[in-house]
Formats: structure tokens, sequence, C-alpha cells
């Protein structure tokens, strides 16, 4: 039984986080670059949205892109292990 409310909890914050989570399509570059940090979080299935980022006109926004994508890289590496 704890495991299952362990595992709910877990699930109601990864939705939230995902609610909060900033616009990669944002006018805003600030809001941009949260959202790039904050898709790191998402692991491997944010992989799409941050590719696009990679393009983005501000290099800030594309520089935490790359961060994000190491990141999932090395928990995706971790993981493996």
């Amino acid at each position: 039984m704890n495991r299952r409310i362990a595992a709910l909890v877990t699930a109601l914050a990864s939705l939230v986080f995902l609610l909060a989570a900033q616009d990669p399509a944002s006018p805003d570059v600030r809001e941009r670059r949260n959202a790039a940090r904050a898709l790191a979080r998402q692991g491997s299935s944010a992989i799409p949205q941050l590719e696009g980022l990679m393009a983005d006109p501000d290099l800030e926004v594309r520089i935490e892109a790359v961060k994000a994508l190491v990141e999932i890289g090395t928990q995706h590496s971790l993981s493996r292990s």
C-alpha cells in the first residue's frame, strides 16, 4: 500500500510540474529558456520539443536546450546501467 501511495504522489507531482512548465513556443525569451530547463526534467519524451528549441533565434535558449538534452542523455545512460 505504501508503494502505491508513493507512486501516486510521484505521478501527481509530475502532473503538477508538467502543468506549470513554461511554454516553449512563447514569444517571451525568458519563458522559452525556462521551458528548456523544465523539459529536461520530463526525460526523453521532451526531446522533440527540445529539438525545436535548438533552432531558437536566442542563443541562451539554444544553450539551455543543449544542456537539457545532455541531462536527459545522462539520466538515460544511468538508468541503463
